[in-house]
């Protein structure tokens, strides 16, 4: 990896993508958390993402990262840049009684991105 590093992080920067952190260094990323839009518009989210990377270009961040059920219209949004997809399996708990029966399963969850 410590050959091919600088040539991968060359690619990243003129196609775009995530480059690689130095050995035993952290890729530094930012969480857009609890991403709620009214009417769930696209064109409104795009603009937010459009102007967080406006910010965020000349930071010590590397990423941006948001997530979102797969059935949100927002989720498209992410199309238009280089990305990675991760999918997951999400888990309701509760203290009491099983919640599961009164969820709407028609209606887009809210997730939060995190990391383990």
């Amino acid at each position: 990896m410590q050959y091919i590093r600088p040539f991968y992080n060359l690619y990243t920067k003129i196609f775009g993508g995530l480059s690689l952190p130095p050995a035993g260094a952290l890729t530094s990323y930012l969480y857009l958390h609890s991403t709620v839009i009214a009417n769930n518009e696209p064109e409104t989210f795009a603009d937010l993402v459009a102007f967080a990377r406006r910010e965020l270009k000349n930071t010590r961040y590397d990423a941006l990262v948001f997530g979102f059920d797969v059935n949100d219209p927002l989720h498209a949004v992410a199309d238009k840049y280089k990305k990675v997809e991760l999918f997951s399996r999400h888990f309701l708990t509760s203290y009491g009684e099983d919640p599961a029966s009164e969820l709407d399963s028609d209606r887009i969850m809210y997730l939060e991105t995190s990391r383990l």
